[in-house]
């Protein structure tokens, strides 16, 4: 019996090459420290003895399922070929159309559609089937002819050529509904019909469902850490919620441990509750002979749907100036930018007013010397807004707009490089804007609406003060 599977064997099929490659790589280069490759080879050996449930990178989170409506399945249909099959006391025929995109529960229990060239048997008790085989349920499609068979839930190609070129074979193929997994026994994987690696044991998804398991891991190699293998492992907590951990051991480095948890409890078009919390860590790092480690964490949306009350954040920080050089892996990973954005905010909302109170602070990542010295950014320290909006006040439209922002930011490093810099004589200071409008009603006989609108700015900056007013009728 031979399987395929397009989320977990092909997945599968991938780590068995990547790992094997790699190991035919790095096998002259074991000049590294002992830590390093220790970690190292126990994660390729881990990931050569239990590959299984791969993933792809990235699944999406599912909202809480108790908000979603029945508007949330999408409509689609699922034509039915409309041949019959007949055979001597025996007869199949296709069923109607379905036109609503089934649950996972449905699909366990959906119809199974059989075609063979002889069909032998009662359907209450057994059926033999001989004769290219095709058994369809749901996502799955199992072809057979006698003692043979395959199953893919991958679009194939009609015709006899339909097989690929990478694939798996199994003496023994089970399959759980409820669990929505394969399990395959004494399997090899098959290049052009030549097996080229044998597993007594693995499984995979039956379907594009979620599930816990090792992603495919990635390889690197750089001045800096040598070798990099990165496995990571994905952990399904619940639809809503998702964990990946991640181990990275480096040749030249050592070992660094990456875990990234994510969480969607409502989503648009309703109000959002969701977030991302991401922690690195790596214990020893012989590049710079200490501990390094980087935080990241955003969250945005309202503890409960019926309060007024929300908060968001967006917190970056890591451990030492050089963090930005020595993990550059990624270029568009947040924790490796010279100006790591901190932020946290309080908001409140009730009828036609709203206010928040936030602050911002950077965290800059300065050099050693004036080539690598970067001018940091005013933090906002704190910074208020306040709004309001009333409508069909005496056949008028009421808007008024509020913020008032202190603004600091630290000068020294960089001006002891450069003194006469104009930058070096900007003084922290306040600021202080509102603006007022008032706008006619709009009618459906209006084509023209009037408007007046006022705004008043102030400026402080250390002894100085500058007021500003501009009214437009």
């Amino acid at each position: 019996m031979e399987g395929r599977n397009q989320g977990g064997v092909c997945s599968w099929i991938i780590q068995i090459l990547q790992t094997a490659l790699f190991l035919a790589f790095i096998s002259p280069m074991c000049l590294c420290s002992p830590i390093s490759r220790f970690v190292l080879c126990l994660s390729v050996c881990w990931l050569s003895i239990s590959l299984s449930q791969a993933q792809t990178p990235s699944p999406i989170l599912q909202s809480t399922p108790e908000w979603e409506g029945p508007d949330a399945v999408e409509s689609t249909s699922i034509p039915i070929e409309p041949e019959s099959v007949y055979s001597p006391g025996l007869s199949l025929k296709p069923s109607n159309v379905l036109n609503s995109k089934p649950s996972s529960s449905a699909q366990r229990k959906a119809p199974s559609y059989i075609r063979a060239q002889s069909l032998d048997g009662r359907t209450d008790i057994d059926i033999q089937m001989q004769g290219e085989v095709e058994i369809r349920r749901g996502s799955l499609l199992i072809r057979a002819d006698r003692i043979q068979a395959r199953f893919t839930t991958c679009k194939r190609k009609p015709g006899p050529d339909w097989l690929p070129d990478w694939f798996m074979k199994a003496d023994q193929i089970s399959f759980d509904q409820d669990s929505n997994q394969g399990v395959a026994s004494n399997g090899s994987l098959v290049f052009k019909g030549v097996p080229i690696l044998y597993a007594s044991s693995f499984s995979f998804p039956l379907n594009n469902e979620r599930q816990s398991g090792f992603l495919p891991p990635t390889f690197a190699l750089n001045n800096l850490g040598g070798v990099e293998m990165s496995l990571p492992y994905y952990w399904n907590i619940a639809p809503n919620r998702d964990m990946t951990i991640t181990t990275t051991p480096m040749t030249q480095r050592g070992v660094l441990f990456s875990n990234e948890f994510r969480y969607l409890e409502r989503k648009e078009p309703q109000i959002p509750f969701k977030g991302m919390a991401r922690f690195d860590l790596m214990p020893v790092d012989e590049l710079r002979s200490t501990s390094r480690w980087g935080v990241s964490y955003q969250h945005m949306g309202l503890p409960d749907a019926k309060t007024p009350l929300s908060f968001n954040f967006n917190i970056n920080r890591v451990s030492d100036n050089n963090y930005w050089k020595d993990f550059t892996t990624n270029p568009a990973d947040p924790l490796v930018q010279r100006s790591l954005n901190n932020t946290a905010s309080l908001g409140w909302a009730s009828g036609g007013f709203n206010t928040a109170v936030s602050v911002s602070k950077l965290q800059t990542l300065q050099g050693t010397d004036s080539s690598t010295a970067i001018a940091p950014s005013y933090d906002r320290l704190p910074q208020i807004n306040a709004n309001y909006v009333r409508q069909d006040l005496g056949g008028f439209d009421w808007t008024v707009n509020s913020e008032l922002t202190r603004f600091t930011v630290d000068r020294d490093f960089y001006c002891s490089f450069y003194p006469s810099s104009a930058y070096c004589y900007q003084p922290n200071g306040s600021r202080l804007v509102v603006n007022n409008q008032l706008l006619t009603n709009k009618t459906q006989w209006a084509v023209i609406r009037r408007r007046w609108w006022c705004r008043l700015t102030v400026w402080t900056q250390g002894r100085y003060l500058s007021v500003r007013f501009q009214c437009l009728v």
